[in-house]
């Protein structure tokens, strides 16, 4: 399957269960890059709008940049503002004007791109010598629950390739955001644990790009396994899941 039609059976899950970002990272971003009603950024892979929307939030104009038609879609119905465009294009094609954004983030996205071509973009639309911010949310490798959800994950799931904050069945490393940068960038880590009810650790499970869909061979105890999983830890109807905000940025 093409990588942008990994999530169109997903576009709901994806919305209502991924994770919002730190308050720190977006504090710590407004400040540094002097974020203001003056400023625009280009959001690539943004998806259903989850970071977008936090950047609007910032007073930002936002052009949103997402290939896949159905989270377009979601994206359209979530956030309709005169402070943001979209545009239906790839990374490394986003018919963003030449010269003509502050600020590049991607969040949750960058590991799905031709990094090279998606560098290339980058220097072309951003203004001037713009920070590109690479922004991910991540599961504590080591917090028991993460590692018997990755045990789920191994033993049902095909495209599921290991951890790294369950990145996917293509996975960011540092070395793939050093070359990016050149080795030139800062890394910012911010605590962020993730609270959820029964059914939102189900659905957010589910809205893994490798996660299993309704009518495959193995979903139903596919699912018993994490709902086994919810009760070993739950508290008072709650699990929290250990897990890091993480933004890198620099120059290209």
């Amino acid at each position: 399957m093409d990588s942008k039609e990994l999530f169109s059976e997903k576009v709901e899950q994806y919305r209502n269960s991924r994770p919002k970002y730190s308050c720190g990272l977006l504090s710590d971003m407004k400040e540094k890059f002097e974020i203001d009603e003056a400023t625009t950024i280009a959001d690539i892979g943004a998806g259903t709008g989850i970071f977008t929307e936090l950047l609007l939030d910032l007073g930002a104009k936002v052009i949103a940049i997402e290939p896949n038609a159905a989270m377009v879609e979601q994206l359209r119905l979530a956030l309709q503002c005169k402070e943001l465009e979209i545009h239906e294009r790839p990374a490394e094609s986003t018919e963003v004007e030449s010269n003509s954004v502050d600020i590049i983030t991607a969040a949750q996205s960058f590991h799905w791109f031709d990094q090279d071509a998606f560098k290339v973009e980058c220097k072309r639309i951003l203004n001037g010598d713009g920070p590109v911010c690479l922004i991910w949310n991540t599961r504590i490798e080591d917090a028991a629950i993460n590692v018997k959800t990755a045990e789920i994950y191994t033993a049902f799931c095909p495209n599921f390739k290991g951890f790294i904050g369950f990145g996917g069945g293509v996975q960011y490393s540092e070395n793939s955001v050093s070359e990016f940068f050149e080795g030139e960038y800062d890394k910012k880590v911010y605590e962020f644990p993730l609270t959820y009810d029964k059914q939102g650790f189900i659905n957010r499970s589910l809205s893994a790009s490798y996660a299993l869909v309704e009518g495959d061979r193995q979903y139903e105890t596919f699912v018993k396994a994490l709902e086994v999983l919810f009760d070993k830890y739950e508290e008072d109807g709650k699990v929290i899941v250990p897990n890091e905000s993480i933004l890198y940025y620099g120059n290209i």
